[in-house]
């Protein structure tokens, strides 16, 4: 027996839509002032207000007060996470309120994925999906309800190697060192204590392996799980090594990771020590399209601040290979996303949509030039290239701990 519910989405306080009300009757106020101040408070409600304000951008014949409901939803566009739609987008928690009894865990399984919009989770021993479980969770985050469901059933989360990926699998579970930063998860994976000689000299080292991963419900393109410090239980700071210091980030190419980061030590560092740190994810919505020849002598083109031109041309038996140059006016992610919905494609003489097999490092400043393979033969024809990239891209960062890290 099974019995569940699903957080709904907010809305308007009644305080909060009569606000919203007056700010819309001020729209038509005589004074500039007035009028801006009320779309500066309709942006700072959120996106709650966009269904007002539509319902009132299409009643309203007055050209004032189009302008200002326009203002408002690009103001709440750029401001917030929303959709194509203008709906809000959780960038937080899904949590989870379900009570089982005697479940086969295959249905479990289906309904943490139902409540929360994320897939199943992704299971290696499917031997045990008709094993009986029985919980009971009332509004917990998602990761929280996942790790109450695994130590009923008796299963752990792993890390996949030939895949680079989070999975949940049979084992028993030691102690639990994790955190939930909104709708991510870290988990101390690994504690070890080495010896380097680095130019003669002996450095002590701890080294921590974290797993992290985010609630797959959210268009994130890219994620990075970044260390800030490291403390015994007495507050004496950890020194990073070198490397860490000069490269803090770690770019995932799929939704989890284990990173490793090394901490010069002293024999004196026992006991525990905490570590602190963000997982940094970054939303794409939207989508804006170009398209590129297939000819190194084609004129470069350019969209959201990016320059792209062709630099080489190589078609075999079994596949097409493509080297792009790039420039950039900023940062900005670029021919490769965590997202299948982003990158740059292959349009085939056919129409047909090729995903390259190979991309571009995530982030790049400046420039780049990068070969990108499609599994394409000669008889495949001319085509194209698309390059499609957000509208809007967005960045979070949620803070974590880890408390009470053991010491080797």
């Amino acid at each position: 027996m099974l019995w569940a519910s699903v957080e709904a989405h907010a809305e308007l306080t009644p305080d909060q839509a009569k606000t919203a009300e007056a700010c819309i009757a001020a729209f038509s106020s005589r004074e500039f002032r007035e009028r801006q101040q009320a779309v500066e408070k309709l942006v700072a409600l959120g996106p709650d207000v966009v269904g007002m304000i539509k319902k009132t951008l299409a009643e309203t014949q007055d050209n004032e007060v189009k302008l200002r409901c326009e203002m408002v939803l690009r103001g709440v566009r750029e401001f917030y996470i929303v959709d194509e739609q203008d709906r809000p987008l959780n960038v937080g928690p899904s949590r989870i309120t379900l009570r089982t009894r005697q479940t086969p865990l295959a249905e479990v399984i289906r309904q943490f994925a139902v409540l929360s919009g994320n897939a199943a989770l992704p299971l290696k021993t499917t031997s045990v999906l008709k094993n009986p479980v029985t919980l009971d969770v009332k509004d917990l985050p998602y990761w929280q309800a996942v790790d109450e469901l695994l130590k009923t059933a008796g299963l752990v989360h792993a890390y996949d190697w030939s895949t680079r990926s989070m999975v949940v699998n049979a084992g028993t579970p030691g102690d639990d060192i994790g955190a939930y930063p909104g709708p991510a998860m870290v988990k101390l994976n690994s504690v070890s204590r080495v010896l380097n000689c680095l130019g003669g000299r002996r450095i002590r080292r701890l080294s921590f392996g974290l797993l992290y991963a985010w609630e797959d419900r959210l268009p994130v393109i890219y994620g990075v799980l970044v260390v800030t410090r490291a403390r015994t239980a007495k507050g004496k700071e950890l020194k990073g090594s070198r490397a860490a210091a000069e490269r803090p980030l770690w770019v995932l190419h799929n939704a989890s990771a284990n990173v490793y980061l090394p901490y010069d030590v002293t024999d004196d560092v026992s006991g525990s020590v905490s570590v602190e740190g963000f997982v940094r994810l970054e939303y794409g919505i939207g989508e804006e399209r170009v398209e590129l020849p297939l000819a190194v002598s084609a004129k470069p083109i350019a969209i959201s601040g990016m320059t792209l031109s062709v630099a080489k041309v190589e078609r075999t038996t079994r596949d097409l290979r493509v080297t792009v140059q790039g420039k950039l006016a900023k940062p900005f992610p670029s021919l490769k996303t965590l997202s299948s919905r982003y990158g740059l494609f292959l349009k085939d003489g056919a129409g047909r949509r090729h995903e390259a097999a190979l991309g571009a490092n995530p982030y790049v400043t400046g420039g780049f030039d990068t070969e990108l393979i499609y599994p394409v033969t000669q008889a495949a024809g001319e085509g194209r290239l698309e390059f499609v990239c957000p509208r809007i891209v967005k960045t979070r960062d949620y803070p974590f701990e880890l408390q009470t890290v053991p010491v080797p």
